[in-house]
């Protein structure tokens, strides 16, 4: 598995409410992406950054799905006028509480 860690600068005259309206309106897009497993939205109020934390089936759906170029890249810079910082972990090990499982162990 892959964690990836995104994040970008958001324009001063966005507010949070706006940040969160626009993350309601995408969240079911993120639904039935291939090799994705889930997103966290996340917002920084006091530096002007949001962004997500997703975790990822392989690095190759995580690099395809984050190409340059790409529609996912483009809809970031339509909203905010930013390119997003990615950061991607390999992941060995995930705990989910939610579903009482510990995924990744053999």
């Amino acid at each position: 598995m892959i964690t990836a860690i995104v994040k970008f600068n958001v324009p001063h005259n966005i507010k949070r409410t706006e940040i969160e309206t626009n993350m309601r309106k995408i969240a079911p897009n993120f639904k039935g992406v291939n090799g994705l497993i889930r997103k966290n939205f996340i917002i920084d109020d006091s530096n002007q950054i949001a962004g997500g934390v997703y975790t990822w089936k392989s690095l190759r759906e995580a690099n395809k799905f984050y190409a340059q170029g790409g529609k996912w890249r483009k809809s970031i810079n339509d909203l905010y006028g930013a390119d997003p910082e990615i950061a991607l972990f390999d992941t060995p090990i995930l705990v989910d509480n939610s579903s009482d499982e510990i995924l990744g162990s053999s």
